[in-house]
């Protein structure tokens, strides 16, 4: 990297890849845009707080665990500047034992 090329992330690309680790269920990939004192406050939509990767994990895993199909896929994707985006992103699964 030369001194002229940025080293602050590209946070619509660390926000793709997260979609697609998740669209993989690929968990350790997931959990590694987490810092090791992430907090994920689902409280608000009573679904609970979560502290620590571990924690996050189980979450991630009970929720995505609970679909057959499941995908995830961004509909806008915004970079709002100082370390902020915005982003919609769209849910699609079929439940375990599900009919189509």
């Amino acid at each position: 990297m030369t001194s002229e090329e940025s080293t602050t992330p590209d946070l619509n690309e660390l926000q793709r890849l997260g979609i697609e680790a998740v669209n993989r269920r690929d968990f350790d990939a997931m959990l590694s845009f987490f810092a090791p004192a992430a907090v994920w406050d689902l409280s608000p939509m009573g679904l609970g707080t979560y502290e620590g990767p571990a924690a996050i994990r189980r979450f991630f895993e009970d929720w995505i665990g609970a679909y057959e199909e499941f995908a995830f896929e961004a509909e806008q994707n915004l970079d709002l500047g100082n370390g902020v985006t915005f982003a919609v992103i769209i849910q699609n699964g079929r439940p375990v034992g599900s009919k189509r």
